[in-house]
């Protein structure tokens, strides 16, 4: 065998080596790191989706079931306090005496819906790169991750788009809260 060729092999097997991490042939990942980030992302969006939740279920206690889908509407929409009195009935969700304060829940309202709307994506695709990349060695963490991400779907669904009556809307927001931390545990605990 000449040298070259030798050598080319050498390199060739040094440079396969160095590319496995958690799975043969795959890019190298830390599995501890990547896995604590995605789990801190799942949990922020989930605070997001509780944030916008919360405020679906004052704004739906104060304003009745008749003006909700208005007012969360025009909360969305709103550029301004001025823009939101007067798109949508809300003398009663929002006290006008304190309209900056208002205002700066209607404005963290928007930013959270949003977040949460482009979080999912994202965080979609790099849990799946995860699993791509380090399920085989990883099964019961990335697993677990998998269905806590998927209860953060469904609970981004349900803050996102209010629908039935108030108090099983309240009642399934206290559930999506119990089983978030459950699933949390749970993923922590495979990791």
């Amino acid at each position: 065998m000449n040298v070259k060729k030798f050598l080319c092999l050498m390199l060739a097997g040094a440079l396969s080596l160095s590319l496995a991490a958690c799975g043969a042939g795959t890019p190298k990942v830390d599995y501890d790191t990547e896995f604590d980030a995605l789990m801190e992302r799942v949990e922020e969006l989930g605070e997001k989706a509780d944030f916008v939740s919360t405020v679906n279920i004052v704004v739906w206690q104060e304003t009745g079931p008749e003006d909700v889908a208005t007012v969360l509407a025009s909360m969305l929409t709103a550029k301004e306090f001025d823009d939101l009195r007067s798109q949508g009935d809300i003398r009663v969700a929002f006290d006008t005496s304190r309209d900056s304060e208002a205002w700066t829940y209607v404005e963290k309202y928007q930013e959270e819906y949003t977040a949460i709307s482009t979080g999912m994506e994202t965080l979609k695709a790099d849990i799946k790169a995860l699993k791509d990349a380090c399920g085989d060695d990883h099964g019961d963490g990335v697993d677990a991750l998998q269905k806590y991400f998927s209860k953060l779907q469904a609970y981004a669904e349900f803050a996102t788009s209010p629908s039935g009556n108030l108090m099983n809307y309240r009642s399934n927001h206290e559930d999506f809260e119990n089983e978030m931390a459950e699933l949390k545990s749970a993923a922590e605990f495979d990791k």
